[in-house]
């Protein structure tokens, strides 16, 4: 924005918005260190600014607050840390879509898999090998089964054959 004077007035001021917030005097004279009173000098608020500037050199504010977007050509560095850089490095969002390729996985506490687990090597937990890609998954032993139930008596068999009598025994006295 240029401003400009068009007329012939001694005194002319230009009111930019922060014109509210200035804490010095204003001079009814001509001043060269205080701002000139509404009453000495042709004023002109000033309320528009640029869409863009270009500042060359630093900038330097206690705080900035925007209502749009703002655009960063280079890096961002706060307290010698780039930001843009840092975020590179940092591990993107892992959804239901998401295919993942580990060398180890590693869970802090419980966990549950709620669809199917492929594995196609060693499953170790703590330090036995439970499936060995190798040879082949072993399966678990299953549990000893209950005793059976005694079986029922046969039939009483035939009659054996009678024996000879036996010899006749001594007379007493």
């Amino acid at each position: 924005m240029k401003l400009q004077r068009t007329d012939s007035t001694a005194v002319y001021r230009y009111d930019f918005p922060a014109i509210d917030t200035y804490t010095g005097d204003f001079s009814d004279t001509e001043s060269i260190s205080q701002i000139a009173s509404e009453t000495l000098a042709l004023k002109e608020v000033v309320s528009e600014f640029a869409e863009s500037a270009n500042i060359v050199g630093g900038l330097k504010v206690d705080t900035i607050t925007t209502t749009g977007n703002v655009d960063i050509s280079g890096d961002l560095v706060v307290n010698d840390v780039n930001i843009i850089t840092e975020l590179g490095t940092k591990q993107p969002t892992i959804t239901s879509a998401t295919d993942l390729t580990s060398n180890s996985i590693t869970t802090i506490g419980s966990g549950t898999i709620g669809g199917n687990l492929t594995i196609s090597g060693d499953l170790v937990i703590g330090t036995t090998n439970i499936i060995d890609g190798a040879t082949g998954p072993q399966g678990i032993q299953g549990e000893t089964g209950a005793d059976g139930a005694d079986g029922v008596d046969g039939a009483t068999g035939p009659q054996g054959i009678q024996g000879e009598t036996g010899a006749d025994g001594a007379d007493g006295d």
